[in-house]
């Protein structure tokens, strides 16, 4: 069974509500789940976010939209100190109850320019419903959970009738193959990271030749898998920095590393400190 994202409902509300004020520098590795999730940029910018291959970089008042098991990641840069912005994750079985169809069907929003007028007419009801979503749960205004409600189902309503396209079966199979390839060789590192692995043992787990599952790696994910074996492995070191009194080298050593020098180019790769200046933070 593959590894992806458990998502849980937000305060008895239909769908999972995330508020973000600011990136702080912060990374969303690659994950997938069955859940439709929409996010919105209100203030502030996203400066990669990473949808099976395409790579948007959010202004205020961008839409995106991640159907179905679609692979996605956020890579941020760039500290925005008024950043505000909001995710919004839609249960596939809430979509289902609704539409039952959407398995041959997917949602698309994300390129502005390719939207007829009356789409961008509704694309600007959508932003004003989510800037209403995001003031409503900053805020501690009565029935607040009910008005949630009713503009989570608005904001359902808009996409299913306006913003919904029917999968063709050539798109579907091409598209289950790659992600089968793909979600083997996330699971391969996430269960072997710790380990002296190299990119032709997850090659040969996936039982693909290695510059293929490299290409479509590269081309679906946004990041080649040499560098998101190394962000992993310094994602699961940063815990153990943040968390231990484990000396560095140990930490290195367990979580894959050769050495502490190549621990500390993968943090400021992705943390923008060393380990020892991480663990000085805390």
């Amino acid at each position: 069974m593959k590894k992806h994202e458990i998502i849980t409902l937000s305060d008895n509300l239909p769908v999972k509500i995330l508020i973000h004020r600011s990136n702080n520098n912060g990374n969303v590795y690659p994950h997938w789940h069955q859940s439709v999730e929409l996010s919105y940029t209100m203030q502030g910018e996203i400066d990669h976010f990473i949808i099976s291959g395409d790579d948007y970089h959010t202004k205020p008042g961008k839409i995106l939209i991640v159907n179905t098991q679609e692979i996605h990641s956020v890579k941020e840069y760039f500290y925005y100190p008024k950043m505000l912005s909001l995710t919004l994750i839609y249960p596939y079985s809430l979509i289902h109850q609704y539409f039952s169809q959407i398995d041959n069907y997917y949602f698309e929003l994300n390129n502005l320019n390719k939207l007829s007028n009356l789409q961008k007419i509704k694309y600007k009801v959508l932003q004003k419903k989510l800037i209403k979503v995001i003031n409503l749960k900053l805020s501690d205004v009565s029935l607040k959970n009910i008005k949630l409600t009713i503009l989570i189902y608005e904001i359902l309503e808009i996409l299913l009738e306006n913003f919904l396209y029917k999968r063709t079966h050539s798109k579907v199979s091409s598209n289950l193959v790659i992600n089968e390839h793909l979600l083997d060789a996330i699971e391969f590192i996430q269960n072997n990271y710790s380990e002296r692995i190299k990119i032709q043992d997850i090659a040969d787990y996936c039982h693909l030749a290695s510059p293929y599952l490299q290409r479509i790696f590269h081309t679906n994910i946004g990041i080649t898998i040499g560098n998101y074996l190394r962000a992993y492995r310094a994602q699961n070191a940063y815990k153990e920095i943040m968390t231990s009194k484990k000396t560095l080298t140990s930490i290195a050593l367990n979580k894959g590393f050769n050495n502490v020098n190549s621990l500390n180019k993968a943090l400021l790769n992705s943390y923008g400190q060393t380990g020892l200046k991480l663990r000085g933070t805390k």
